[in-house]
Protein backbone atom coordinates (compact mmCIF):
# COMPACT_ATOMS: atom_id res chain seq x y z
CA UNK A 1 0.00 0.00 0.00
CA UNK A 2 1.55 3.74 -0.87
CA UNK A 3 0.85 6.16 2.19
CA UNK A 4 -1.38 8.00 -0.33
CA UNK A 5 -4.51 7.82 2.13
CA UNK A 6 -3.05 9.51 4.77
CA UNK A 7 -2.47 6.48 6.92
CA UNK A 8 -0.22 7.81 9.62
CA UNK A 9 3.10 6.61 8.61
CA UNK A 10 3.90 4.57 12.29
CA UNK A 11 0.38 2.73 11.05
CA UNK A 12 1.65 1.95 7.79
CA UNK A 13 4.94 0.62 9.25
CA UNK A 14 2.69 -1.53 11.67
CA UNK A 15 0.87 -2.36 8.84
CA UNK A 16 3.57 -3.95 6.32
CA UNK A 17 5.16 -5.71 8.82
CA UNK A 18 2.08 -8.07 9.85
CA UNK A 19 1.83 -8.77 6.11
CA UNK A 20 5.81 -10.10 5.75
CA UNK A 21 7.15 -13.53 6.01
CA UNK A 22 10.20 -13.57 5.06
CA UNK A 23 12.61 -12.32 7.45
CA UNK A 24 15.09 -10.30 4.70
CA UNK A 25 11.94 -8.50 3.91
CA UNK A 26 11.24 -7.49 7.69
CA UNK A 27 14.64 -6.22 7.82
CA UNK A 28 14.61 -4.25 4.81
CA UNK A 29 11.29 -3.09 5.44
CA UNK A 30 12.82 -1.75 9.36
CA UNK A 31 15.28 -0.10 7.52
CA UNK A 32 13.29 1.92 4.64
CA UNK A 33 11.44 3.19 7.84
CA UNK A 34 14.07 3.84 9.96
CA UNK A 35 15.97 5.52 6.94
CA UNK A 36 12.47 7.75 5.71
CA UNK A 37 13.09 8.91 9.46
CA UNK A 38 16.64 10.08 9.28
CA UNK A 39 15.68 11.71 5.46
CA UNK A 40 13.09 13.79 7.13
CA UNK A 41 15.43 15.03 10.30
CA UNK A 42 17.92 16.18 8.09
CA UNK A 43 15.38 17.53 5.90
CA UNK A 44 14.66 19.54 9.11
CA UNK A 45 17.53 20.13 10.98
CA UNK A 46 20.50 20.40 8.05
CA UNK A 47 21.09 24.14 7.08
CA UNK A 48 21.92 22.89 3.81
CA UNK A 49 18.77 20.19 3.22
CA UNK A 50 19.82 19.94 -0.33
CA UNK A 51 23.62 20.06 -0.36
CA UNK A 52 26.29 17.69 0.19
CA UNK A 53 24.73 14.46 2.41
CA UNK A 54 21.31 14.42 0.93
CA UNK A 55 18.33 11.56 0.72
CA UNK A 56 20.59 9.86 -1.47
CA UNK A 57 24.03 9.31 0.57
CA UNK A 58 24.67 6.29 2.20
CA UNK A 59 22.58 5.12 5.20
CA UNK A 60 25.62 5.21 7.57
CA UNK A 61 26.55 8.73 6.58
CA UNK A 62 23.52 10.29 7.46
CA UNK A 63 23.66 8.08 10.93
CA UNK A 64 26.68 9.61 11.64
CA UNK A 65 25.97 12.93 10.68
CA UNK A 66 22.60 13.03 12.26
CA UNK A 67 24.14 11.56 15.98
CA UNK A 68 27.24 14.02 15.75
CA UNK A 69 24.80 16.93 15.47
CA UNK A 70 23.62 15.49 18.62
CA UNK A 71 19.83 14.73 17.23
CA UNK A 72 20.14 10.80 18.23
CA UNK A 73 21.76 9.21 21.21
CA UNK A 74 23.91 6.47 21.37
CA UNK A 75 21.98 3.89 22.11
CA UNK A 76 19.82 4.72 19.23
CA UNK A 77 22.40 5.34 17.09
CA UNK A 78 24.07 1.61 17.87
CA UNK A 79 20.79 0.13 17.46
CA UNK A 80 20.74 1.62 13.71
CA UNK A 81 24.04 0.78 13.08
CA UNK A 82 23.28 -3.04 13.67
CA UNK A 83 20.36 -2.74 11.96
CA UNK A 84 22.16 -1.24 8.77
CA UNK A 85 24.83 -4.31 8.64
CA UNK A 86 21.94 -6.68 9.26
CA UNK A 87 20.00 -5.04 5.94
CA UNK A 88 23.98 -5.19 4.60
CA UNK A 89 23.22 -9.26 4.69
CA UNK A 90 20.14 -9.27 3.64
CA UNK A 91 20.25 -7.59 0.55
CA UNK A 92 23.69 -8.80 -0.67
CA UNK A 93 23.60 -12.54 0.76
CA UNK A 94 20.98 -15.24 0.13
CA UNK A 95 21.82 -17.74 2.59
CA UNK A 96 21.68 -15.46 5.58
CA UNK A 97 21.62 -17.24 9.02
CA UNK A 98 19.14 -15.70 10.97
CA UNK A 99 19.50 -17.96 13.78
CA UNK A 100 23.18 -15.93 14.54
CA UNK A 101 21.95 -12.36 14.60
CA UNK A 102 22.85 -10.08 17.01
CA UNK A 103 19.58 -9.39 19.29
CA UNK A 104 21.24 -7.53 21.45
CA UNK A 105 19.17 -3.96 20.80
CA UNK A 106 18.86 -1.35 22.96
CA UNK A 107 14.77 -1.73 23.83
CA UNK A 108 14.24 1.85 25.67
CA UNK A 109 11.02 0.75 28.48
CA UNK A 110 10.29 -2.40 26.75
CA UNK A 111 10.48 -5.21 29.45
CA UNK A 112 10.05 -7.98 26.48
CA UNK A 113 12.92 -10.10 26.60
CA UNK A 114 14.10 -10.17 23.18
CA UNK A 115 15.91 -14.00 21.82
CA UNK A 116 13.53 -15.26 24.59
CA UNK A 117 12.50 -19.57 23.27
CA UNK A 118 9.16 -18.61 23.77
CA UNK A 119 9.19 -15.97 20.61
CA UNK A 120 9.76 -17.29 17.08
CA UNK A 121 12.63 -15.66 15.24
CA UNK A 122 10.20 -13.66 13.34
CA UNK A 123 8.70 -12.11 16.25
CA UNK A 124 11.55 -11.21 18.16
CA UNK A 125 12.57 -9.62 14.77
CA UNK A 126 9.48 -7.70 14.21
CA UNK A 127 9.81 -6.58 18.22
CA UNK A 128 13.02 -5.17 17.56
CA UNK A 129 11.68 -3.23 14.42
CA UNK A 130 8.52 -2.25 16.03
CA UNK A 131 10.37 -0.71 19.21
CA UNK A 132 13.52 0.17 17.41
CA UNK A 133 11.38 2.46 14.74
CA UNK A 134 8.65 3.25 17.93
CA UNK A 135 11.28 5.23 19.97
CA UNK A 136 12.84 7.04 16.71
CA UNK A 137 9.60 8.26 15.74
CA UNK A 138 8.28 9.45 18.95
CA UNK A 139 12.00 10.70 19.61
CA UNK A 140 11.85 12.79 16.27
CA UNK A 141 7.78 14.00 17.44
CA UNK A 142 9.58 15.01 21.00
CA UNK A 143 11.88 17.43 18.58
CA UNK A 144 9.14 18.46 16.06
CA UNK A 145 9.53 16.60 13.35
CA UNK A 146 6.73 15.28 11.96
CA UNK A 147 6.85 12.05 10.12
Amino acid sequence: MVNDEKVPLAREFINRLHKIDDPAAIVVTIHLFCENALNQLMKQKKKTPDKYITEQSAFLVKLDLCYNMGLLNEPMFNNLVKLNTLRNKCAHKVDVDFDKIDHNYWMGNVEDKIGSNEKSFKDNLVLIGVVTYGILHNHLAGIGIKL
